[in-house]
């Protein structure tokens, strides 16, 4: 097998036409083999196209290997040249190249544009002048070039020509070549590049030579940090953006292009979970967690299936319902496991009701805007929710499935508007100093959720909204324990201060990042704040049976979730200061066969699970 420089090594630039069925195996060869983690001619591919992906593929794989594998610019540009020269002759009826040989197969059985492959070469002759970018408007044209061309082939070999599907692949390829720049920014240097813009730099008082200063101590500093915290957050608004286009879309396809989004979103996880320093260790995603992705990718797209046909499949409010379904299901990563244990129309209304706090806690974290900004945000939010329940349209896609599900299960408006009363908090630089304290921020954050909840499972006691509320402020403690770190990088430090001094802590040792986790104080205060979680949990028992039976597995499985989250953090001695912690994949889904096993036999698993 020989990859693109040794087969220049080998052949040079001139040699005899090759055939079409050595062409063809040339290209599945080197989609298979080369080092690039790419979804070529695997089961999500249907096998009528899985050779025409590989085709596509090579050429791709040629071009990028031409632009950053020779190492000498001027040399690159001349090759490129040639293989632009090349991709000409093969639009005029000509091909010698493998590659190109078997592209032209391809080229005239889906029509696909020369533009497209075009518009791949100018991006890979343009990296070899422009190693820096000084707005984000211009390293978004880049992507234009360099990412969104592929999206596009890859809709027209699945004969899919909407104006509107290539503008949401854009939006997707575009996110996801800024998550692969920013997870590769200390390689990306060792090859003379930089694709942060400078004016997002600027904004965060960062600079090149301070870039190049934290390239050297091998850790991003916080100005640096800053910066791709910042970016990453662009990075995400355009998945959410894109993420349509695979409702859009029907079988394999809609699964690939899920798929793929999630990895990128995943790498951006990642990167928010290492404190934004992808210097110090670039972020990537495991064979595992690829696997996990595979599963609930197929497992959503499981569910849509064998959902009801009576779900309404037009309209306004049948759109704003799947817009909810799919927030939940790529970003619940804890709840959407729950929520497919409920029938539809429950399932709906938990799709519905995360969608809008997800609204809600996108708008109070974004670092992008200044506080006052935020607080605007919330405000006029709160209006078009207030708005909302009064009846009246809005623009907001989530907001007629919400208010259909807060009209159906009668749920109280006022948990709603505490929800946004805690995040408008959020954005002051509140001190907690007793437990009571934290208890009222608690009650604001997650038990008006709780309550939500419940009303959309069913209950049928009074009792049990106190329940709900306790249960609300376990799950808020368990987030506060897992979430120091990325919480002290944004200025909040929950935990009351009067218990910190009591061990020997502080806000400010927090807050500058003074304290280890392995230090003594803070295990003993640790595992003292963890004690109390974990008795907040004991309501859990008491609360299952006052809840209708088809709620309960639901109920079941959003408490083992975070039952088992809190002995993780415990188990991994409360190392939460250097890593997050989360649940592996599998044990997710273990604990949502244990509740299926609940839903069918009417039993009920112990707490913890």
């Amino acid at each position: 097998m020989l990859y693109p420089i040794e087969f220049l090594t080998h052949y040079g630039r001139h040699f005899p036409e090759w055939s079409l069925e050595d062409s063809t195996r040339y290209t599945r060869r080197l989609a298979s083999r080369h080092y690039e983690n790419f979804l070529v001619a695997s089961l999500l591919v249907p096998k009528r196209l899985r050779q025409d992906y590989c085709n596509v593929y090579a050429f791709c794989r040629w071009a990028d290997d031409l632009g950053d594998e020779i190492g000498d610019p001027a040399e690159s540009l001349e090759l490129l040249g040639w293989w632009r020269s090349e991709l000409r002759c093969v639009f005029e009826g000509r091909a010698y190249h493998p590659v190109y040989v078997a592209l032209a197969d391809t080229l005239s059985r889906h029509e696909l544009p020369a533009a497209c492959f075009e518009d791949l070469i100018k991006a890979f002759v343009q990296d070899q002048s422009v190693r820096r970018y000084r707005t984000y408007a211009e390293l978004l044209e880049y992507c234009r070039l360099s990412a969104n061309p592929v999206g596009r082939l890859v809709l027209h070999l699945n004969d899919c020509r909407d104006a509107a599907l290539f503008e949401l692949s854009d939006a997707i390829c575009t996110a996801l070549q800024l998550a692969n720049h920013w997870q590769d920014i200390r390689r990306d240097w060792t090859i003379h590049r930089v694709y942060l813009p400078q004016d997002v730099m600027e904004t965060h008082g960062y600079s090149l030579q301070m870039l190049g200063e934290d390239i050297a101590a091998g850790v991003a500093s916080s100005p640096g940090r800053e910066t791709v915290r910042d970016l990453a957050g662009r990075a995400v608004r355009l998945f959410s953006k894109g993420l349509p286009l695979a409702d859009r879309l029907e079988g394999r396809l809609a699964i690939e292009v899920e798929l793929f989004a999630r990895a990128g979103m995943k790498v951006l996880d990642k990167i928010r979970a290492q404190d934004s320093d992808t210097i110090s260790s670039r972020p990537a995603v495991g064979k595992t967690e690829y696997i996990g992705m595979v599963v609930a990718a197929l497992g959503g797209r499981l569910l849509k299936r064998l959902s009801p046909t009576s779900r309404p499949t037009a309209g306004p409010l049948a759109s704003s319902y799947a817009h909810c379904r799919r927030v939940a299901r790529t970003r619940a990563r804890n709840f959407y496991y729950s929520f497919v244990l409920l029938p539809r129309r429950q399932r709906d209304a938990m799709c519905a009701i995360y969608a809008f706090m997800r609204r809600s806690d996108d708008i109070a974290d974004d670092r992008e805007e200044s506080a006052e900004a935020r607080r605007e945000q919330i405000a006029a939010w709160r209006t078009a929710v207030r708005d909302a329940l009064a009846g009246r349209p809005s623009d907001e896609p989530a907001l007629a499935a919400f208010r259909d599900a807060v009209e159906r299960f009668a749920i109280p408006h006022s948990c709603f508007f505490e929800l946004l009363d805690g995040m408008e908090g959020d954005l002051s630089e509140r001190v907690y100093r007793t437990f009571d304290d934290l208890y009222g921020y608690c009650y604001q954050a997650a038990s008006v959720v709780g309550i939500a909840t419940i009303h959309v499972l069913g209950f049928d006691r009074r009792s049990a909204i106190r329940l709900a509320e306790r249960c609300g402020v376990a799950f808020q403690l368990t987030n506060i324990m897992r979430d120091v770190a990325d919480d002290a990088a944004m200025g909040r430090v929950y935990f009351p201060s009067v218990e910190l001094e009591e061990f020997g802590l502080s806000r400010q040792c927090l807050l500058r990042s003074e304290v280890r986790s392995d230090d003594r104080r803070f295990q003993r205060f640790m595992e003292f704040q963890w004690q109390r979680a974990h008795s907040y949990y004991g309501v859990a028992v008491d609360l299952l049976p006052l809840l209708s039976p088809s709620g309960r597995p639901a109920f079941w499985a959003m408490v083992a979730t975070y039952q088992s989250l809190l002995r993780r953090i415990r188990s991994g001695g409360f190392a939460v200061l250097e890593n997050r912690v989360r649940l592996p994949v599998w044990k997710k889904l273990w604990l949502v066969g244990r509740a299926f096993q609940l839903r069918a036999t009417g039993g009920t698993p112990p707490f913890p699970a």
